[in-house]
């Protein structure tokens, strides 16, 4: 699992915020949900932040630019974007890492 969460947040540091979490794990050969338990460790630990940027819009799938890669066709999706906290804005790692 370790290779695993150092790919997913090479990932996620690469894409530069234009990546699908399920993108991301397709790379990564795990499952979505196996990519969301990741990010909460890196979120946990600092390294990464999970900010709800609103939902569905009121007209639907058809009138969000996200419809594409949405796995929700429910109209109750959230939207969210994860990022990379800057070096100084995190908890120094142990070892001095």
């Amino acid at each position: 699992m370790n290779g695993a969460l150092r790919q997913v947040l090479a990932e996620i540091v690469a894409a530069r915020g234009t990546a699908h979490l399920g993108e991301i794990a397709r790379r990564a050969g795990i499952t979505r949900d196996e990519a969301e338990a990741i990010v909460d460790y890196w979120v946990e630990r600092g390294r990464l932040s999970r900010d709800r940027l609103g939902g569905c819009p009121p007209r639907g799938c058809g009138g969000c630019a996200l419809a594409d890669g949405c796995s929700a066709r429910d109209g109750q999706a959230q939207v969210t974007a994860i990022t990379v906290r800057p070096r100084a804005a995190r908890e120094p790692e142990p070892g001095g890492g």
